[in-house]
């Protein structure tokens, strides 16, 4: 018997595949505008060890993370440098599958990019609002949060104690302040046409999307760091309420972050140790027990 902590409910349960001796399991992946520190490779080699692990048992794996390849941060890193959005991600995803591999981490199904996904994006937000959970304005869409009853339920921010996440911007002319924006309306880096407007999608919508094309419906595990529960995956799950009426998954597990003097660490701060730094001097062994090392969460 496998158990596995459940960050959806809350409790440990027994694991069981929704096919027999078959795991489907994504992973939230990284956005590609630098190189990795070792806390962007926590996730990574937890859940290589999870993916080894039921191999190990017998178990036919289908392990996807992703690559976000437009974003912001993508954006202002080519404007810096005077390239192209898709040379500076091209660059990026190549260096980290590298330093996959100089963790010793089995290679992935897949490792899909959001730009290779837009038109699905596209018809996934038409539905979205033929359904009643998004609608538009003056461009952009946003994410209707009323319109689904247990909105935060992951991480029980609950709609009278709502605070409006990292990616979630506070404007008027939303109909609450905590929805969110699933397509921007934009000239600025890559854009794509769509019914609503010139612009590209919102980042939450984009891994629900993904996860959708790829597996044709709910997966075994959705897994990521313990700081995407709130806003990233509720809001993943909210969408597919309103789309499939399912949570993605039936298990979520999240791993704790690495800290570095007291706090997060985070390039935006600087605080950071790269992983190829890291592996380089130490080898991939010692890096992989010291992220092991301590209980997951």
């Amino acid at each position: 018997m496998i158990k596995i902590y459940n960050s959806l409910t809350r409790k440990t349960e027994k694991f069981v595949s929704i096919k027999d001796k078959e795991l489907t399991m994504y992973v939230c992946g990284s956005t590609v505008y630098d190189v990795m520190h070792i806390g962007n490779s926590r996730p990574i080699i937890f859940f290589d060890v999870v993916a080894r692990f039921f191999k190990y048992l017998g178990y036919s794996v289908k392990f996807v993370s992703n690559f976000t390849d437009i974003d912001d941060k993508i954006i202002q890193k080519a404007q810096e440098e005077g390239v192209s959005e898709t040379e500076i991600s091209e660059r990026y995803i190549k260096k980290i599958l590298k330093t996959y591999q100089k963790l010793n981490c089995l290679p992935h199904y897949k490792n899909p990019q959001v730009t290779h996904f837009i038109p699905e994006i596209i018809d996934y937000i038409a539905l979205l609002i033929e359904k009643k959970g998004a609608y538009v304005v003056n461009g952009d869409v946003y994410f209707d949060v009323g319109s689904v009853k247990d909105y935060g339920v992951l991480s029980g921010q609950t709609q009278d104690k709502l605070i409006a996440g990292a990616r979630v911007e506070e404007k008027e002319i939303k109909r609450s302040p905590s929805d969110f924006n699933i397509w921007k309306e934009t000239k600025t880096g890559l854009n794509w046409p769509s019914p609503w407007s010139e612009g590209r999608p919102g980042w939450h919508t984009e891994c629900v999307v993904m996860i959708n094309e790829i597996f044709a419906g709910k997966i075994d595990i959705h897994g990521g760091g313990s700081d995407l529960k709130f806003p990233h995956h509720d809001n993943e799950i909210a969408q597919s309420e309103v789309t499939h009426n399912h949570k993605i998954a039936n298990y979520w597990l999240h791993n704790g972050r690495i800290d570095m003097q007291g706090e997060k660490m985070s390039k935006s701060i600087g605080n950071i140790i790269l992983a190829d730094d890291l592996v380089d001097e130490i080898g991939y062994g010692p890096y992989r027990l010291l992220i092991l090392n301590v209980p997951y969460r």
